[in-house]
């Protein structure tokens, strides 16, 4: 396999893993019908979704195979899933939040944050400088 098809297949695993955490999630109606059962209604990660990235490989061919070939697009998936939702978790541990479920969505996190009413104190030094939305998410 040539280094730029590997790269691409880390590429999208990665991708994949990012959207395992923060994008992908399977709907269902009460009666059990799934909601997202189509390209138009499930989320899939785009190219501007990602983070800039730097792929590194180090070949080590298999032994178990006379080409000394083996799999490469799923190595990225596991790792990207993991950090990414050990990211959010850190960050929410800072401010003594409990990690929502995965999809780990934007509404997800701001839902653990504000629930309830309550209102988020950050840190010392670790704010953005602007006010949180409203319950209602409608900026004054």
């Amino acid at each position: 396999m040539s280094h730029h098809a590997l790269e691409g297949q880390l590429r999208g695993g990665i991708a994949q893993g990012i959207a395992g955490a923060l994008m992908d999630g399977h709907r269902f109606d009460p009666d059990g019908q799934v909601l997202t059962g189509t390209l138009m209604d499930y989320t899939l990660p785009r190219a501007g979704d990602m983070p800039p990235m730097q792929v590194l490989a180090h070949d080590v061919p298999s032994p178990t195979n006379p080409l000394g070939v083996k799999g490469a697009g799923e190595a990225g998936t596991t790792g990207a899933l993991a950090a990414t939702s050990n990211a959010v978790a850190h960050a929410l541990r800072r401010v003594e939040v409990r990690l929502p479920d995965i999809p780990l969505t934007s509404a997800a996190i701001w839902q653990a944050l504000y629930a309830d009413g309550a209102s988020l104190c950050l840190p010392e030094g670790s704010g953005t400088g602007r006010a949180p939305r409203p319950a209602d998410g409608k900026r004054s």
